[in-house]
């Protein structure tokens, strides 16, 4: 911030109007304001700090004590300060609440505090509240932090040399806007502490694991519980050459002891299979041993059918005749039963007949 003009009115040790052109001073180099104890030299920072933020620069200075009492009752209280920031001007005016004499009649009314800033574009933005609101965002630090780095005032300086170091960071962070370098700092500091950790997870799992190797391992270990793991890659390297050499070996004999098996197998196999055959040759001469008397019996009665062939040839014959006559014997026993009835009628007739001529 660069002051350009102050103007004071009725505002402590100054009774009446007056203005300090900063501009004449320039815009480079330092400045000393100076002068006798009382002369009014910290009034010009609390004008400055009351326009600013409605407060003095000490805090033994009170908004209603601003009001010089050596002041006409006609000479009205106030600060103008005109500034610049960030390249742009700005103009705060504010007063302190203070007794004035009427505009009418006797007597003395209440000036009530009262605030107005007016912004580069032309914006004017009223009210004490809304001012400082205003003023604490164009500036980015609060009356406190401005103070302490701005206002130097009479004692106040020790407040900035004492502070804590949190305290100076906060402030020094919003003058010189180093948030992004504070956020990128934090940033850099979580992944330091992301990647000790995740560093240290895994040495941790890397010595548990060196210390399950079996083999020729035991400078190995005994470098790795320390966390040296220099030539460790060539040492676990050999040991797996090692290791992959006797699987190989072992896999190795493991496929010649799988023929082996193979062969036992297909031996075992065969000899089952004609072993069986055997037995099942031994049932089936069995079986033919106990048949082959009932085999005989049954040869013998087919060859005493068989004999009988001409036989049951001739008789066939007969009963083919037989069945030929059937139906004239049928008729024949039909006609015989009628002649039984007609002789029998007959009978009856002749001894009726009979009777009659008796």
């Amino acid at each position: 911030m660069r002051p350009i003009t102050l103007k004071i009115s009725g505002f402590g040790p100054y009774a009446s109007f007056t203005e300090i052109d900063f501009a004449r001073l320039g815009k480079k180099g330092l400045y000393l304001i100076t002068g006798d104890t009382g002369a009014g030299k910290t009034t010009v920072f609390d004008a400055m700090v009351f326009a600013l933020y409605g407060e003095a620069s000490g805090d033994n200075r009170k908004g209603d004590m601003f009001r010089s009492k050596y002041a006409d009752a006609d000479t009205p209280t106030y600060v103008e300060f005109k500034f610049e920031y960030g390249g742009k001007e700005y103009t705060v005016k504010r007063n302190p609440e203070y007794e004035r004499k009427k505009s009418r009649g006797e007597g003395f009314t209440s000036e009530k505090a009262d605030a107005s800033l007016i912004l580069p574009e032309g914006r004017v933005v009223t009210k004490t509240k809304e001012v400082t609101s205003e003023v604490e965002r164009i500036m980015g630090i609060t009356r406190d932090q401005f103070v302490q780095i701005a206002m130097i005032a009479q004692g106040d300086f020790l407040k900035l040399l004492l502070a804590s170091t949190e305290e100076r960071s906060k402030i020094f962070r919003k003058i010189f806007a180093t948030d992004n370098y504070r956020r990128f700092q934090d940033t850099l500091k979580s992944r330091m502490t992301e990647a000790r950790n995740t560093l240290e997870n895994k040495t941790g799992e890397l010595k548990l694991s060196i210390a399950n190797v079996t083999g020729e391992a035991d400078e190995l270990k005994e470098k790795a519980a320390k966390g040296n793991f220099n030539g460790a890659d060539e040492i676990i390297e050999g040991l797996v050459k090692k290791d992959t050499e006797s699987k190989n070996n072992i896999k190795k004999i493991i496929n010649e002891l799988e023929d082996k098996k193979d062969k036992v197998s297909r031996a075992l196999s065969e000899a089952e299979r004609e072993e069986g055959i055997k037995a099942d040759i031994e049932k089936k001469r069995a079986f033919v041993e106990l048949n082959t008397p009932l085999l005989d019996g049954m040869r013998k009665k087919y060859e005493t059918e068989e004999g009988r062939k001409a036989e049951r040839e001739a008789l066939s014959v007969k009963i083919s005749n037989l069945e030929a006559l059937l139906p004239k014997y049928s008729e024949l026993n039909k006609k015989q039963t009628e002649s039984k009835r007609l002789k029998t009628e007959k009978d009856s007739i002749d001894k009726k007949i009979k009777e009659g001529s008796a």
